[in-house]
C-alpha cells in the first residue's frame, strides 16, 4: 500500500507531462506536414516549369524595358514566335535577333548595321531566312577578299525615332561601314502616342522645334513606367527572363487588366447622360462659315498637315541618323520597306522619297518591285502584314542589287 501511495505521484507526474507534451507534438507534425507540401508543390512547379520550358509553352515574351529606346530584347532569351509564321529563336547577348556578333570588329570585315522595326526582325521566319542572314551569304558568296557581316538590329514597334536611338547607343559600337536605315510603311503613324499600346507607351516621343531641331520628349514613357502596369513589369523582370510559367501567369494577368479596361469604357458610355434635348430650337450662329460643318475635304486636309509635320519630324531624325553615322565613319542608306497596297500611303511614299532627295541620300523604295512580282508572279510575300520567306528573300535580292553600287 505504501509502494503505490509512493508511486502515484509520479504516475501523475508523468502523465501532466505527456499532457504538456500533446500539443507540441501535434505543433510538430503539422508543421512536418506543411513542409511536406511545399516540397512537393515546389517539385511540381520545377517539374512543369522544366516541361513548359521543353515544350516551348509561354515562350511568347522576349521584350524588356530599356530606359534609352523604350523597350529592346531580352538577351541570350529563347522564344517561340506563332502569331504570323512560326519560328524559334534565341537573342544574342547584345539584345538582338541574330546570331552572336563580337562588338569588335574583326579585322578585313566590312560591316553592314541594318536598323529597323518589326519588319525587319523578321521573327515570323527563322533567324536563317531573315533578309539579313540572307544579304550576309550573298554578299560573301558574290565578294573575295574581306568577309562581310549584316548585322540586323530591328525591334519589333520600334518608331523611327526608336531606330535613331538604337543606331547612336547601340550600332555605331559595332564601328559598321555601313547603315542601312529602314522605314516601314506607316512609319509615320508609329511615331505619336497611342493610349492603348500599353507597353509599347513607353516609348521616347520626338518632334521639330521652330528651328528644325529635335526635340525628346519621354513623358509618355515616365507616365507609363509609374503606372500599375509599367511598376509589375519593372518588378518581375527576373521571372519573365526565366519562368515559362510566370509567363502565362503574366499574359494572363495582362488580357484579364485589358477585358477590365475594355468592360469599364464599354459601361460608361453606355452609363453616360445624354444631353437633353432643348425644347426650342437653338438659333443658327449668324456667320455661315462658323455654321459650316467639317466636310470631308477638310478633314482630309487636317489630315494632310498631320502628316506633313510628321514627314519633317522624320527627316529630322533621318538626318540626325545619317550625321551620326558620318560621324562614326559610315556610309548610310535609307529604305522604304514594301508592304501591301491595302496597307500602304502613298503620300507617305511620296515624302520618304523627298527626304531622300532633299538630304541627298541614297535611296530604295522595294515597293514598286514587290507590286509587280505580286500581280506578275503571285508569290506569297506576305503572311498578313510581315514578310514571309520569300518575301524576305525577295527583300535581300533587291538590297544586293543596290549595294553593289554602295560598298
Amino acid at each position: 500500500m505504501g509502494f503505490f501511495l509512493l508511486i502515484s505521484p509520479a504516475v501523475e507526474a508523468t502523465k501532466k507531462n505527456k499532457d504538456l507534451q500533446k500539443p507540441t507534438v501535434r505543433r510538430r507534425a503539422a508543421l512536418v506536414v506543411f513542409l511536406e507540401f511545399v516540397a512537393i508543390f515546389a517539385a511540381g512547379l520545377l517539374v512543369l516549369e522544366v516541361c513548359m520550358n521543353v515544350a516551348g509553352v509561354a515562350d511568347e515574351e522576349f521584350l524588356d524595358i530599356e530606359p534609352v529606346t523604350g523597350w529592346t530584347h531580352m538577351p541570350g532569351r529563347s522564344y517561340t514566335y506563332r502569331t504570323e509564321g512560326y519560328a524559334q529563336s534565341v537573342i544574342n547577348s547584345h539584345g538582338m535577333r541574330d546570331k552572336e556578333r563580337t562588338l569588335a570588329k574583326p579585322a578585313d570585315t566590312y560591316r553592314i548595321a541594318v536598323m529597323g522595326c518589326s519588319m525587319t526582325e523578321g521573327t515570323q521566319v527563322p533567324i536563317r531566312d531573315n533578309f539579313c542572314s540572307l544579304l550576309e551569304d550573298k554578299l560573301n558568296a558574290s565578294m573575295s577578299g574581306r568577309k562581310i557581316e549584316v548585322l540586323n538590329f530591328g525591334v519589333s514597334a520600334y518608331s523611327l525615332g526608336q531606330e535613331y536611338m538604337r543606331l547612336k547607343h547601340l550600332a555605331l559600337k559595332f564601328k559598321p561601314d555601313l547603315v542601312i536605315f529602314t522605314a516601314r510603311p506607316n512609319s509615320l503613324l508609329y511615331m505619336g502616342h497611342d493610349p492603348k499600346q500599353g507597353f509599347f507607351n513607353a516609348r521616347p516621343i520626338f518632334g521639330i522645334a521652330g528651328d528644325g531641331s529635335l526635340i525628346e520628349d519621354r513623358n509618355f514613357q515616365k507616365h507609363w513606367l509609374a503606372s500599375s502596369e509599367g511598376q509589375r513589369k519593372q518588378a518581375t523582370r527576373w521571372l519573365r527572363y526565366h519562368s515559362r510559367l510566370w509567363g502565362v501567369i503574366g499574359k494572363s494577368s495582362a488580357q484579364i487588366t485589358l477585358f477590365k479596361e475594355e468592360c469599364q469604357n464599354k459601361l460608361g458610355s453606355l452609363t453616360a447622360r445624354r444631353p437633353e434635348i432643348p425644347e426650342k430650337p437653338v438659333q443658327a450662329p449668324q456667320s455661315a462659315a462658323a455654321a459650316k460643318p467639317v466636310d470631308s475635304a477638310g478633314n482630309q486636309q487636317s489630315l494632310n498637315s498631320a502628316q506633313m509635320y510628321l514627314g519633317k519630324v522624320a527627316e529630322a531624325l533621318v538626318k540626325a541618323s545619317n550625321a551620326a553615322s558620318k560621324n562614326a565613319g559610315s556610309k548610310f542608306i535609307l529604305v522604304y520597306l514594301p508592304s501591301t497596297l491595302k496597307q500602304r500611303d502613298l503620300n507617305e511614299q511620296k515624302i520618304f522619297s523627298e527626304i531622300a532627295s532633299n538630304l541627298s541620300l541614297p535611296f530604295l523604295d522595294m515597293n514598286p518591285q514587290f507590286d509587280l512580282l505580286e500581280k506578275r508572279d503571285h508569290k506569297p510575300l506576305y503572311f498578313r502584314t510581315h514578310f514571309s520567306k520569300e518575301g524576305h528573300e525577295q527583300v535581300a535580292e533587291s538590297l544586293y542589287a543596290k549595294l553593289r553600287g554602295c560598298m
